[in-house]
């Protein structure tokens, strides 16, 4: 039989809110991690692996792997993850790795490194930015990572993830020794887990963010609000995908978005029309459509002002 991993004991569980961050997985009993010498140097890439199991060594952070890594890709992803894989398919999941790690200097400790080739920084950030979407405070959920990677990623009491160039990493640690408790749990891994993140991506190469965000004005935007909506914008049907991002007071904030219609001026144009008849703030713009949602306790003045400052961000100069 099965068991849900995340669920063996209390003290190894890797929650957030109260649900796995990324879906639960489901390790058989009968997955022993064995104690093979390393076939590659400590701290390197595989260079045998294929994908980004190439960057899941035989050594991160002191800790030794056990079995080589599995691989998963959109058609299989599910018998990993319970209930969660759809969603990183929707953003663009080429394939996966996924390797545990044990501390040889502590039995009963393992971390669960797993690595998501999105395809693109867009779906890393995208999928990274869905876990930050029902936070109210957004801006500290990257408080006890190191400096570099406190905007990209979350520290929780057991698990970590962060996204970098068109990879996203997510890391568990599961404490099954006779005395952890859920406190000695939570200390272990906001000291180990940052240690393996900065192992791994260290390895993994980088990309700047993507290049639509550009275009959203920094005043008044509120930190790690961006969303990628991968199939329609804020679920509006009429509408495909698109990114957005929050700006005001967090307790009533504007939602502003950019819908690229790949430069397609009569296509945004209609687009546009048919959000204006529904009441929602738009405009077309060098091929994109527009828009603002704002509370109906924002000023209208407010609204205008940054719509007028998004299209004209969203259109630059030749000399810019």
């Amino acid at each position: 039989m099965k068991q849900f991993r995340f669920y063996e004991k209390v003290a190894g569980v890797a929650l957030l809110g109260g649900a796995c961050l990324f879906g639960c997985k489901e390790r058989p009993e009968s997955d022993p991690l064995p104690s093979a010498e390393p076939k590659v140097e400590v701290g390197a890439a595989d260079t045998t692996a294929k994908g980004p199991a190439r960057w899941l060594g035989a050594s991160i952070a002191g800790l030794a792997r056990g079995a080589a890594p599995r691989i998963f890709g959109p058609s299989n992803l599910y018998e990993l993850i319970n209930g969660g894989a759809d969603v990183f398919v929707d953003y663009g999941l080429v394939s996966m790795a996924v390797a545990d790690y044990a501390d040889k200097g502590k039995k009963g400790v393992t971390a669960t490194v797993e690595l998501y080739d999105m395809g693109s920084a867009a779906g890393a950030m995208g999928r990274a930015a869905r876990n930050l979407a029902g936070l109210d405070s957004k801006e500290e959920s990257g408080q006890g990572l190191p400096e570099e990677m406190k905007d990209r990623g979350q520290l929780g009491s057991g698990d970590l993830w962060v996204w970098q160039g068109q990879h996203l990493l997510h890391v568990t640690l599961l404490d099954e020794s006779p005395d952890a408790t859920a406190q000695s749990t939570a200390a272990l891994g906001k000291e180990l887990l940052p240690k393996v993140a900065e192992d791994v991506l260290a390895l993994v190469p980088s990309l700047p963010a993507p290049q639509e965000l550009a275009a959203f004005p920094k005043n008044g935007l509120i930190a790690r609000s961006f969303q990628l909506w991968p199939a329609h914008c804020l679920d509006r049907k009429e509408m495909g995908p698109c990114w957005s991002a929050s700006y005001g007071k967090k307790e009533d904030p504007f939602t502003a978005f950019i819908l690229d219609q790949g430069g397609d001026a009569a296509k945004a144009e209609k687009l546009t029309s048919t959000l204006v008849a529904d009441g929602v703030l738009a405009k077309a713009a060098c091929g994109r459509t527009l828009g603002l949602v704002a509370p109906t306790s924002a000023s209208k003045k407010e609204a205008a002002v940054l719509l007028q400052t998004l299209s004209a961000s969203s259109c630059p100069s030749p000399s810019r």
